[in-house]
């Protein structure tokens, strides 16, 4: 699911923009009413920054969260730009791990 279903363009460095708020609000929050997931994926700083704005990224990726009572988990985003982070936090690997459990769990795999 997209964040907002909204495209804010680029900024003048080239950089993604966060989505208006009013895109959020119109789409997003309405579709969360109507989904009943078992578990919810975070992927990046932006779309965490949206479900979780006062807290820190980083210890978000190493919890578990919750959204409507529902485990979510939050990833950093795959980007290229982001290999810096990914050296920074070499316990990511673990965390990984745990991940990989609570699918196969929730996906009845284990």
């Amino acid at each position: 699911m997209d964040l907002s279903h909204c495209y804010p363009v680029k900024d003048k460095k080239g950089n993604d923009r966060m989505p208006p708020k009013i895109c959020y609000e119109k789409w997003l929050k309405k579709e969360l009413q109507y989904i009943n997931n078992e578990l919810y994926i975070i992927v990046g700083t932006k779309a965490a920054r949206v479900f979780f704005p006062k807290e820190n990224f980083n210890e978000l990726i190493f919890k578990n969260n919750y959204i409507n009572d529902k485990l979510t988990i939050v990833l950093p985003h795959l980007s290229p730009l982001n290999i810096k982070w990914f050296k920074e936090h070499p316990e990511f690997d673990n965390r990984i791990e745990e991940i990989r459990k609570i699918i196969y769990h929730v996906l009845e795999l284990s």
